[in-house]
């Protein structure tokens, strides 16, 4: 049954079917719009939580963390509802269109590019310019982000025995905090 299907698919595909295109074609023009929707609407959502201060900012920020593990069937039913026929947007009729499918796309990536745009603006100074680097705050993956954190201390201090020792002191030589601070800058326009 299997080899059935693969044999099947393989045949559409290398026959050009034009029902098979026209299906791959919708898919990408509404997976590309939702992205770029997602991506004008996230972006500027998560710089301005990332650079403003206001009351309720880390609710805020809870929220739109929690919003990240929406299960997709939940997103559906909640686009579903709002847009059928007894629904506060049933009147527009687009209930089954591309632009549903759009719609809730949307509602689905849009959390998740605002919570990375956020978790990579505000990360402290000193840590790795990395995209990958919020998603290291997960219980089992926080030892291994703290030892990296390390590394890369001793990394930006280019391995300088005098500067090891002085981690974690208050008031390092100034020779040794000129060094630090020339090589962090370096590994910085590096990375």
């Amino acid at each position: 049954m299997i080899t059935e299907a693969f044999s099947e698919a393989f045949r559409l595909i290398s026959s050009g079917d034009s029902d098979l295109y026209e299906i791959l074609e919708l898919s990408i023009q509404v997976g590309s719009s939702s992205l770029l929707i997602s991506m004008l609407l996230g972006l500027p959502l998560g710089t301005v939580l990332a650079i403003s201060r206001f009351p309720g900012k880390q609710l805020a920020v809870t929220t739109l963390n929690s919003l990240m593990g929406m299960p997709p069937v939940v997103v559906g039913l909640l686009v579903y509802l709002l847009l059928s026929r007894s629904g506060p947007l049933g009147v527009l009729g687009l209930l089954y269109t591309p632009t549903a499918m759009v719609i809730a796309q949307v509602v689905l990536i849009t959390p998740i590019i605002a919570a990375l745009t956020y978790q990579v603006i505000d990360r402290p100074i000193g840590q790795p310019r990395r995209v990958a680097y919020p998603l290291m705050n997960s219980v089992l993956l926080q030892p291994v982000a703290y030892l990296e954190n390390g590394i890369w201390q001793v990394q930006c201090q280019g391995a300088n025995p005098r500067a090891l020792k002085s981690v974690g002191k208050k008031n390092p030589p100034e020779s040794i905090a000129r060094e630090f601070h020339i090589n962090q800058n370096l590994q910085r326009r590096l990375i």
